[in-house]
């Protein structure tokens, strides 16, 4: 042995592409095993959902297969599920918290009121978000608006 510490190793081989690719199979192949578990979904079953047999779907959950982006992605969808991709900071920790989206459109005294969450709430003056409420829930409102906040009317 050369002398060297675990960390000096471990050091070194985050410097390396091939280590995050590694990681990243193991984090994927954890979550779909994870997912199948929670439906208890066998590796047959999911082979059948995708086409591919039972062996296959062996040598995912092992790391074993060489994978793509529309396989992971195919994989997910037979579970019920989206692939998300994230681009993280450096040593950084990533947590995921999975939101259902508020409801698109509402009715209010008969017609239909929708929201375009793509754009940023002072961009629609009627709909303003409200501090009051959880982050992405919406208030409307009948004042005016200055700098997406409301002006009192009196």
């Amino acid at each position: 042995m050369n002398g060297r510490s675990f960390k000096e190793l471990f050091d070194e081989a985050e410097r390396h592409p091939e280590f995050y690719k590694e990681l990243a199979i193991i984090e994927f192949t954890e979550e779909l095993s994870r997912v199948m578990r929670e439906q208890r979904v066998t590796a047959t079953e999911l082979g059948r959902r995708i086409g591919a047999s039972q062996a296959y779907i062996s040598r995912v959950l092992n790391g074993g297969a060489n994978f793509t982006l529309g396989s992971m992605t195919k994989l997910a969808m037979a579970l019920g599920k989206e692939l998300k991709i994230h681009l993280a900071p450096v040593r950084m920790v990533t947590t995921w918290h999975d939101h259902a989206p508020a409801a698109r459109t509402t009715t209010a005294g008969g017609s239909v009121i929708e929201v375009d969450f793509a754009e940023p709430a002072h961009k629609h003056p009627r709909f303003l978000t409200a501090a009051s409420t959880p982050l992405a829930s919406l208030a409307i409102g009948n004042e005016g608006v200055s700098d997406g906040r409301p002006t009192s009317a009196a």
